[in-house]
């Protein structure tokens, strides 16, 4: 069973216990709800759709692909009438390193076959791209070290920082870069004073009295 946290009224994260306990999130407003990432295996995913259409009555109308590694891209195709956002460069990743690490987790697990790639068609490649559902405004900023094309997401209204895997346990560069990493850390180390929470890419939320600290 998929771990779930409510971090605020109308904001909820879900952790893997089948895989690295990667994280993803949903925001809900009355207009519909919008997922952040996705969890490595479609079983997982299927019990955060289950948890938006059932325990909220609603429906996901954005899917944000925080970056194109597997572990957070591949419940995607759960969401088949969902806008999905992300990075410029995400979709060019997704489609290109991410179809040949498909081919090769599918010939290893049964349990991906169903899965498709997505590519995101809500895109931005500079500054930052707010989008508004219902109440909520949710802004997006590009972050990379972890990868090259890494966003966090904030939830305005919450003060809810979806940090992705700019923030790890343990960092992590599959395919990364340090110092790239030391500056998106940085810039959010001068914002943290302002969040409540902060989602990691991967572990357990981190509240406000730690943010700083762990950044």
């Amino acid at each position: 069973m998929t771990q779930v946290e409510r971090v605020s009224d109308d904001v909820y994260v879900f952790t893997s216990e089948l895989y690295a306990q990667v994280t993803a999130g949903v925001i809900d407003t009355s207009e519909g709800a919008v997922v952040v990432d996705t969890l490595p295996y479609p079983s997982e995913t299927m019990e955060l759709r289950k948890f938006v259409e059932g325990r909220l009555s609603s429906r996901v109308r954005y899917v944000i692909n925080t970056h194109y590694h597997a572990d957070h891209i591949y419940g995607t195709c759960l969401f088949p009438d969902a806008k999905v956002v992300a990075h410029v460069l995400c979709r060019d990743l997704i489609n290109t390193r991410g179809r040949q690490g498909l081919k090769a987790a599918q010939s290893e697990s049964s349990e991906l076959a169903g899965v498709r790639l997505v590519l995101p068609d809500l895109l931005f490649d500079s500054g930052e791209l707010k989008l508004h559902l219902g109440e909520k405004t949710l802004v997006l900023n590009h972050s990379p070290g972890h990868s090259a094309d890494v966003v966090t997401v904030l939830v305005e209204e919450e003060r809810v920082l979806f940090a992705s895997d700019t923030v790890m346990p343990v960092p992590f560069f599959a395919d990364g870069d340090l110092d790239v990493l030391v500056a998106s850390l940085e810039y959010l180390l001068d914002l943290a004073p302002g969040f409540t929470n902060m989602v990691q890419g991967h572990g357990p939320v981190i509240l406000r009295g730690e943010i700083q600290r762990c950044l």
